[in-house]
């Protein structure tokens, strides 16, 4: 079990979920009502005999693989490293997680260094 009480899980989205749910016939099943939790990061606050989550504020439990570790931004604070060496590596956490999909590389690089340059310039303060 990769999970304790007391983690934040990232639900997945509903495409990756729709994606492997069939390779997980057996255990917890994933129904529509859950979807509203999808992209989410909730709190586990207790797991079951068999593995399954439940998280603060949502009463529907998770199988392990309906979510995944969230990715700590915490070692993007401004005190854990210098910005202007580090926002190549900050592109590429966030480039998952964006939701260009219809734009070019070039174009979406582009509109994640203005945002990155953005952050840095209001931590800067």
């Amino acid at each position: 079990m990769k999970f304790k009480v007391g983690d934040k899980v990232l639900v997945k989205s509903l495409e990756e979920i729709n994606t492997v749910k069939s390779l997980h016939i057996a255990g917890t099943n994933f129904v529509p009502q859950m979807e509203q939790w999808c992209g989410k990061i909730l709190q586990i606050n207790h797991i079951d005999e068999n593995g399954d989550i439940l998280c603060n504020g949502c009463s529907y439990y998770w199988a392990e693989w309906m979510v995944e570790a969230p990715i700590d931004f915490s070692q993007y604070e401004p005190e854990n490293m210098k910005w202007e060496e580090r926002r190549y590596e900050l592109i590429k956490v966030m480039l998952p997680y964006s939701d260009f999909n219809e734009l070019s590389t070039d174009v979406l690089v582009d509109n994640l260094f203005e945002i990155v340059d953005k952050v840095i310039l209001k931590l800067k303060g």
